[in-house]
């Protein structure tokens, strides 16, 4: 993911560290919750999500802590307790905790897998931090929630609220049954054969059936579970919250971010270069800070048809064939896209031994991904045309020219 820095981020935390140390108490409103402190668990069973990925049937488990004041006072920690097994997963995940910290108008990052930190808008969170308490706490365990919940039926029919409903039938969430979680009178919620997003072949793996436990009073999520799309009556992931406290004092020193020692400003995204839009390949690589490369073989008369730029140097290579085969190429920035996704790892090799990535998302949504890093740069090949033995072989014949050797 690519995020903006400047030097200016700097001297805000230096600012922020400089701050008052009175405790931070989220105004309650109409007896609703207005902050919280927050301990989970979660556990991931990878081999039962993702069928690349073998040898990991002990789930990976990772402890999460917030404090949240609202509207902009918050910090996460991450740590990782048990890693994956598998020495090329186990790279990623760090003893030190990852944090996401806000204290009024900045937002900070820290990343323990690369040991870096970065500032950014509180816009960009992942989890909606101007958004309600009972939205930012479901976010924060990976849960679609609406904004608020005014009674049990309003929550169910939140929950099935979703851009996809207006084009694919979405399955009403229900009440399955009522018990205890976290010593809380809890209500037990079946998802159906149908959440929101479940046509979305890019994130098929997670689309199993998911039940969560929220509290009758707040609706806070105290517990999910996710099963497995292949093995269906096996836990893809589960979240137990261990430990959760409403509208307590919380000291304004938590919600200042300090850089761990030796931690590094990550560097600044490359520049934009706008505006975006169609241009000939020659101006492109003028534009960009790494080099661009292109197949010397292509199957089924495919042809260039365009090439195109955005603001953040992500270059698209479209090619067409008269009977309708496709293949789009993207490239950009390394660690771009789905540099990131966690799919990536168990993928196929090239005949030369370069390993690369292989995804499916379905027809509807791409058809196949191949994808690896390359120099400086994230290739990804696309196409719902071609098979994978083909997109392999374009692959493999990717250079700066185009040409073919020998």
């Amino acid at each position: 993911m690519l995020h903006r820095y400047a030097f200016i981020g700097l001297v805000v935390a230096l600012l922020l560290a400089g701050g008052t140390t009175k405790p931070v108490r989220a105004v309650q409103k109409n007896g609703g919750v207005r902050g919280f402190v927050l301990t989970t668990v979660q556990e991931m069973w990878l081999a039962n999500s993702y069928p690349g990925v073998r040898g990991e049937t002990s789930p990976v488990r990772f402890e999460t802590k917030v404090w949240y004041a609202a509207p902009d006072h918050w910090r996460i920690e991450r740590y990782y307790v048990t890693p994956p097994a598998e020495p090329a997963l186990a790279g990623v995940f760090k003893p030190n905790p990852n944090v996401t910290a806000r204290n009024g108008p900045i937002a900070w990052t820290y990343d323990a897998s690369s040991h870096t930190y970065a500032s950014r808008s509180p816009l960009s969170s992942p989890v909606a931090p101007s958004a309600a308490p009972l939205r930012f706490e479901a976010a924060v365990l990976g849960e679609p929630f609406p904004s608020t919940a005014r009674g049990l039926s309003a929550l169910l029919k939140g929950l099935a609220a979703c851009d996809t409903a207006k084009i694919v039938p979405i399955s009403m969430p229900k009440v399955v049954g009522r018990a205890m979680a976290l010593g809380r009178p809890a209500y037990v919620i079946d998802f159906g054969a149908r959440p929101c997003d479940w046509a979305s072949a890019s994130a098929h793996e997670i689309m199993g059936r998911r039940l969560i436990w929220v509290d009758q009073q707040t609706f806070f999520v105290l517990k999910s579970e996710r099963y497995s799309v292949y093995r269906t009556a096996q836990l893809a992931d589960r979240a137990t919250v261990t430990g959760l406290q409403y509208n307590v004092a919380i000291p304004a020193s938590r919600f200042v971010f300090t850089p761990p020692p030796g931690a590094r400003l990550a560097p600044a995204a490359p520049a934009s270069v706008a505006p975006a839009g169609v241009k000939p390949l020659a101006a492109i690589r003028r534009l960009v800070s790494f080099p661009i490369v292109l197949p010397a073989w292509l199957p089924g008369g495919l042809r260039l048809q365009k090439t195109t730029v955005d603001g953040e140097q992500h270059v698209t290579i479209d090619y067409n064939a008269a009977g309708g085969a496709r293949l789009s190429i993207l490239e950009g920035p390394l660690g771009c896209c789905l540099d990131a996704d966690p799919r990536k790892y168990g993928g196929p090799a090239l005949p030369d031994g370069r390993p690369v990535n292989l995804l499916d998302v379905g027809a509807r949504f791409g058809g196949l991904i191949l994808w690896w890093d390359q120099g400086r740069a994230y290739i990804a090949l696309s196409s719902s045309s071609l098979n994978k033995a083909q997109l392999m072989r374009v692959a493999l014949s990717m250079s700066k020219t185009g040409r073919r050797s020998g």
